[in-house]
């Protein structure tokens, strides 16, 4: 009898768990440091990149951007998470105090999102759930990053290849360039 109901938990727990996450991957990342903290790769169920490592170009930022940057990744995480902002774990940095959560957006030659990619550590997964990254998802999908704070180009210095680039920036960061955001 204790066999029985021990699996049926175990059932039950396994089934709540798997139906949590319907939106995202969540893997161990490679780069994880298990002695310090674990950290998940997130990666959307719903949508494959639509990038190749070829299509990657770079995006030369002009003086200044680095402020809009965070700026438009702060203002939508304050959106979606609002308090629970403030319990992300947090590193000081040279110039910031940011959270370890990140979040990779892949940027098409327009200034369209198309593509997002997350990372966060096994302490800000009690806070972030599946469904509150899956808004957060959204809320960066639905905005466009502004083109005109540097400029667009392929690998190899030629004009733009018509792909996209990368930014990756914490979810959050208290203090930039030693300015409260």
């Amino acid at each position: 009898m204790k066999a029985i109901i021990t699996f049926l938990l175990l059932f039950v727990s396994v089934l709540t768990y798997s139906q949590s996450e319907k939106y995202f991957n969540y893997e161990i990342s490679k780069f994880s440091r298990p002695r310090v903290d674990t950290t998940y790769s997130i990666t959307p169920k719903f949508e494959e990149c639509p990038y190749k490592q070829e299509d990657f170009g770079l995006f030369d930022f002009k003086d200044g951007a680095g402020e809009y940057v965070r700026r438009f990744v702060n203002n939508i995480t304050k959106a979606v998470l609002k308090d629970t902002v403030e319990m992300l774990e947090y590193r000081l940095g040279k110039d910031s105090e940011a959270s370890w959560a990140k979040v990779t957006l892949c940027i098409d030659e327009e200034g369209n999102i198309r593509y997002i990619f997350l990372s966060i550590t096994k302490n800000d997964r009690k806070f972030l759930s599946d469904a509150l990254l899956y808004e957060l998802y959204q809320k960066f999908k639905a905005t466009k990053f502004d083109m005109r704070v540097g400029v667009f180009r392929s690998k190899t210095g030629d004009a733009p290849t018509g792909k996209c680039f990368t930014i990756v920036m914490s979810l959050y960061t208290k203090i930039f360039r030693n300015k409260a955001l």
